[in-house]
């Protein structure tokens, strides 16, 4: 008798064990996050914790400032705070989400200065916009035997030569500018460009704010950076010009860089031996002498490669360096769309974690309107093999044959090579670069989460 009280024991143990361990308690089921801080435009997953996922109710009061899917994803649209609600078998969780208003841009005064050793020069910036919730900034010498800078931006001058000073957003947003600074006994000489230091990839000129319309989505963190190392790679250009080094338009892709790093090495390459010889004969003497020719460094962009050069750019590595995708236009079938290598194939489940792809079919002029063309936008037309970058104010980033430059003739593998396109600038610029009409339409945009 006593054997069977003892295995009745036994088994009602046995089963009350197998019971608990199939049912999860109440106080296991929580938040992954009870608080969470974004920037305006980033997004991340909520999850209930050991809660059937297509169980739980998602939600939120605070539509104006923020968004909830109903997998839990919270995109952060305006600066506050507000609360995400997860609701599952009759209970509530909560997360506190506070939105922040990242540093989107920095305007320096002056992007180049000259100071003799031993004196001191105040680099004055401008943070945009000026609701960004933590506007400091860290200041940095690319080379401090040359000139130092503090906290508040003075630099001082230590020994001649030329370093460059970067000014970086403190709320990791990766916003920066630089500033050359050459420290020489000749004297300090500043120099203030018409349009200077400026980083903030929407603003014209002109410093016209970005045109939007109610409601009109924002441009994510990432897209912003994206921007910001296109102006980079325009305002290099423009320095280049100034020591004979050419930017010219190529279709092929041939060997050119897959990064703007590596191309910019290639073009020195190729600058070292663009080298001509001419015979010249002195009219008096009649002797005739050798004289060598350097030709300028050579560069080569298309519009594909500018836009991938800059999600390759080590600010955001969006791509790898083997990465490569261009708009495709198939005038036999009259169908447009974008095509993507081998080795973005192979990983397309990451690209869609960064990207997504959105086929629109419509104007500029008409997505304006909706609000559904951003700062940005990595646009692919109907009508033509072509991609830019919208820029904001109707104007975009270019590496096609468009108004930021012209045809001329230039010296390239030591010959002059007639009617040549010669970039001056990547943009931004009015218009749409190799379009015959402001009526083309965009096929697909690709955006940056």
């Amino acid at each position: 008798m006593r054997k069977i009280r003892r295995m009745l024991l036994i088994c009602t143990l046995m089963l009350i064990a197998m019971l608990c361990a199939g049912t999860v308690s109440a106080e296991s089921i929580r938040l992954n996050q009870k608080k969470l801080t974004l920037f305006v435009g980033q997004s991340e997953n909520l999850t209930l914790l050991n809660a059937p996922a297509s169980e739980v109710t998602w939600s939120t009061k605070a539509t104006r400032k923020l968004s909830v899917d109903e997998n839990g994803l919270v995109t952060a649209k305006k600066q506050g705070k507000a609360y995400v609600r997860a609701y599952y078998n009759g209970k509530r969780y909560r997360c506190k989400i506070t939105i922040l208003q990242p540093v989107t841009a920095i305007r320096l005064k002056k992007t180049e200065v000259t100071v003799k050793p031993g004196k001191k020069v105040k680099l004055k910036a401008t943070v945009i916009p000026a609701t960004a919730d933590n506007p400091k900034l860290k200041w940095t010498s690319s080379d401090k035997s040359i000139a130092k800078v503090n906290k508040n931006g003075k630099v001082r001058g230590i020994a001649e030569g030329t370093a460059t000073i970067t000014a970086t957003a403190a709320d990791g947003s990766g916003v920066s500018v630089e500033c050359t600074v050459t420290v020489s006994e000749s004297g300090t000489k500043t120099v203030d460009p018409s349009n200077p230091g400026t980083t903030d990839p929407t603003a014209d000129p002109q410093e016209k704010p970005v045109v939007t319309v109610p409601g009109q989505k924002q441009p994510s963190a990432r897209a912003r950076i994206y921007l910001q190392v296109l102006q980079s790679y325009s305002d290099q250009i423009v320095k280049d010009a100034q020591n004979n080094f050419n930017w010219v338009y190529d279709s092929s892709y041939g060997s050119k860089g897959p990064t703007w790093e590596v191309e910019r090495k290639n073009a020195i390459a190729r600058g070292t031996a663009n080298v001509a010889t001419k015979t010249v004969k002195n009219e008096e003497t009649g002797e005739e002498t050798t004289v060598t020719i350097q030709g300028p460094k050579i560069g080569y962009c298309n519009c594909a490669l500018l836009v991938r050069w800059a999600l390759k750019d080590p600010k955001l590595k969006l791509l790898t360096s083997s990465e490569s995708f261009w708009s495709k236009w198939d005038s036999s079938t009259q169908t447009a769309g974008f095509y993507f290598n081998g080795s973005m194939k192979k990983n397309m489940s990451k690209f869609y974690e960064n990207f997504e792809i959105i086929t629109v079919d419509k104007t500029p002029a008409a997505l304006l309107a909706e609000g559904n063309l951003l700062p940005g936008d990595i646009c692919g037309w109907n009508g033509m093999q072509h991609t830019n970058v919208y820029a904001g104010n109707g104007t975009w980033y270019e590496g096609g044959r468009v108004s930021v430059g012209g045809y001329r003739s230039i010296m390239i593998d030591g010959k002059n090579q007639a009617n040549r396109y010669v970039f001056t600038s990547f943009g931004p610029v009015k218009g749409i670069g190799m379009s015959p009409s402001g009526g083309r339409t965009i096929h697909q945009i690709i955006r940056i989460k």
